[in-house]
């Protein structure tokens, strides 16, 4: 479920509930509503979640209507599921490795919209 994988993203860069709701501008207990399950970010929130951990909003959400149409049982692949695990712990490994604010500028760059000053700032 979408929770899980939110709460596995989150544990693997190293952040707690409390830091990555001050990112997203929401409270900590709507963040954790959303791990446990209880209820569904909004289609904005789930974008600006897969930026922050540089994955799509396909792989946040498990890819599970892709799988269901390429499985016959209509039911989810295990083998599918862990290729999927795979690709989502190796995506994150990278944002962990950071110190906090190497985190913290990493992440608000992937939330930029415009980053060409950015670039040339660079330059």
């Amino acid at each position: 479920m979408l929770g899980n994988i939110l709460k596995k993203l989150r544990k693997n860069a190293k952040l707690s509930q409390q830091q990555l709701a001050d990112i997203l501008g929401i409270d900590r207990s709507t963040y954790s509503y959303y791990e446990l399950n209880k209820s569904n970010p909004p289609i904005a929130m789930l974008i600006k979640i897969a930026k922050i951990f540089g994955i799509t909003v396909d792989e946040l959400i498990g890819n599970q209507a892709q799988l269901r149409l390429r499985d016959d049982s209509s039911s989810l692949n295990k083998t599918d599921n862990k290729a999927a695990e795979k690709l989502l712990t190796e995506k994150i490994v990278r944002l962990s490795d950071l110190s906090d604010d190497e985190k913290l500028l990493v992440i608000k760059y992937r939330l930029l919209e415009d980053k060409s000053s950015i670039k040339k700032f660079f330059e």
